[in-house]
Order: C-alpha cells, then sequence, then structure tokens
C-alpha cells in the first residue's frame, strides 16, 4: 500500500482532477456543436432531445459517484465518526480525489477522440447552417405570402 504523506506530493496528484474540471467547460461548446451536427445531418434541431439525454447521463454519474465514495470508503475502513483515520482510509481518501477522477480524465480524452468535429470542420458547418436558416427563413416568408 502506498501512502501519501507529504502534503506536497498530494497537491500535485490532485493537479490531474484539475484538468478535467477543465474540461466542464468545453461541455456546452461541445454540446451545442453536436446539436448543429445533427441539424444538419438530420435537418432540424433537436434539443430537447439532447437535454434529456444529458440529464440521465448527469444522474447516472451521481449515482456512480456515490457508489465509489460508499464503496471506497467501505473498503478502506473509513469511520466518520473517528477522531483519527487509519492510514488505509486516508489512502482511500486521496484515491477519492486523485485517481479515480484521473481515471474519468482518461476515459474522457478517449471518448473525445471520436468526436468528428475539428476546426475546419467547425467552421464548414457554421457557414453550411447560416445557409440552411436562410433557405427556412425564405421558405416561411414565401409560405406566409
Amino acid at each position: 500500500v502506498i501512502l501519501i504523506n507529504d502534503f506536497l506530493i498530494l497537491v500535485l496528484i490532485t493537479i490531474f482532477p484539475g484538468f478535467g474540471a477543465g474540461g466542464m467547460l468545453m461541455t456546452e461548446p461541445a454540446i451545442s456543436t453536436a446539436i448543429d451536427f445533427d441539424e444538419l445531418k438530420i435537418g432540424k434541431r433537436r434539443e430537447a432531445t439532447y437535454t434529456g439525454i444529458l440529464t440521465l447521463i448527469a444522474r447516472l454519474s451521481i449515482v456512480f459517484s456515490g457508489m465509489t465514495l460508499i464503496l471506497v470508503q467501505m473498503t478502506t475502513g473509513f469511520e466518520s465518526n473517528a477522531t483519527a483515520q487509519t492510514s488505509i482510509a486516508i489512502f482511500g481518501l486521496t484515491i477519492l480525489v486523485s485517481l479515480i477522477p484521473l481515471l474519468g480524465i482518461l476515459i474522457g480524452i478517449f471518448i473525445f477522440k471520436f468526436f468528428p468535429i475539428n476546426h475546419e470542420k467547425f467552421k464548414e458547418m457554421q457557414i453550411d447552417l447560416k445557409l440552411l436558416h436562410e433557405k427556412r427563413k425564405r421558405e416561411l416568408n414565401k409560405n406566409e405570402s
């Protein structure tokens, strides 16, 4: 069992989850880009569908986080009422704030490798969307006449 008793080492290990937290800033731009991509492929906007799926994923992640927290604390012997924790319990807490978030980051990076839109594709999509929206606007104006 590796024990981390040095505060500096703990800080260095917990820097990695910060990168994952920074990735949360990209959630909304990535979602809106995916919705735009979907609109170009399908022909209509489906924000409600994406919102429903994202809400489901968020709820499942809350359940997964809670289960992971409980599992690690039970496995390592964490006692919430204890005045001091065992070294194994402290190690379990260290895992919860460092290695598990790092695993989440790595999974996220792996998934993002399959995101089909790069900067060039994004610029093309914006032009195509503008043309599509102008076409729809003309059709609406034509139908209103």
